[in-house]
């Protein structure tokens, strides 16, 4: 049964995300995080984000976790039916986000950087029309 969790206005989008590009399938990639990190990201109903080349909703997977210490992850799908979630990051399969940011982010990378389902690993700083994009998206 699928769980469904609405996600409220509260949500931070820091600047800086973690980029994960890898040619495995969301659920290994989840599974991956979750062994690394020690959490338990679980697959929510799918979002969608409007293409407006195609002029239509394209759906992207999110999955999501929140501790004990109210520190939430998501991990959301950037690259989807041929399609990029952001043009600017096309190189990036799936975006790692912490909220509230972690000061250790790099330290995060370092740790996920080490699996090889993922072919790259990056810190990437967001600018506000993404941060923007990202809020739409998981709010809405």
């Amino acid at each position: 049964m699928k769980k469904t969790i609405k996600i409220k206005n509260e949500i931070n989008i820091p600047e800086k995300v973690i980029g994960i590009s890898s040619q495995s399938s969301d659920y290994h990639i989840a599974w991956e995080i979750n062994n690394i990190l020690n959490i338990s990201l679980f697959k929510l109903s799918e979002k969608a984000f409007a293409d407006k080349k195609l002029n239509k909703e394209i759906p992207i997977k999110l999955y999501y976790f929140k501790d004990d210490n109210s520190r939430k992850y998501y991990l959301l799908e950037n690259n989807t039916n041929g399609r990029s979630l952001f043009l600017s990051l096309k190189h990036i399969d799936y975006l790692l986000i912490i909220d509230p940011e972690s000061d250790d982010v790099k330290e995060y990378v370092t740790k996920l950087s080490a699996p090889k389902a993922f072919l790259g690993c990056f810190s990437i700083e967001l600018n506000k029309s993404q941060i923007k994009q990202l809020k739409d998206i998981l709010i809405k």
